[in-house]
């Protein structure tokens, strides 16, 4: 026989036959008539309690568990794309900044352009 977390029906029933036994034949027939309703009713009392506690207790848990870890893992990544994402706009900037600040020196100096259209650009340099 299966120990006591696994045991099955048939486990049961075979218990059963070796504890009629010891009886008369007409305990026999009294334990062979009722044991299987009774045998059924049992599981078919116990399981979905048992079914609920282990969703309870394992399932529940461990999904949630994973769910949050998969979370975390997600949120890092974003975290990381998004920090990448604005040190390269910084960067940009920066270099945006510089070749505007260039531009608006050398068509000064070689009177390229007018003044206004000059500062019209200078307006155009990030702080």
């Amino acid at each position: 026989m299966a120990d006591a977390q696994t045991i099955t029906k048939t486990d049961l029933k075979e218990s059963f036959k070796e504890f009629r036994k010891g009886f008369k034949k007409d305990v026999h027939e009294a334990i062979d008539e009722r044991v299987p309703k009774i045998i059924d009713g049992i599981l078919e009392k116990r399981m979905p309690i048992i079914l609920g506690e282990f969703t309870e207790q394992v399932l529940l848990p461990s999904i949630t568990s994973l769910i949050r870890q998969e979370i975390a893992k997600s949120e890092h990544r974003l975290k990381t794309y998004i920090d990448s994402k604005v040190a390269d706009l910084r960067g940009d900037r920066e270099l945006f900044r510089k070749f505007m600040t260039k531009t608006v020196a050398i068509l000064r100096r070689h009177h390229v352009a007018t003044e206004e259209e000059i500062n019209d650009l200078s307006r155009l340099i990030p702080a």
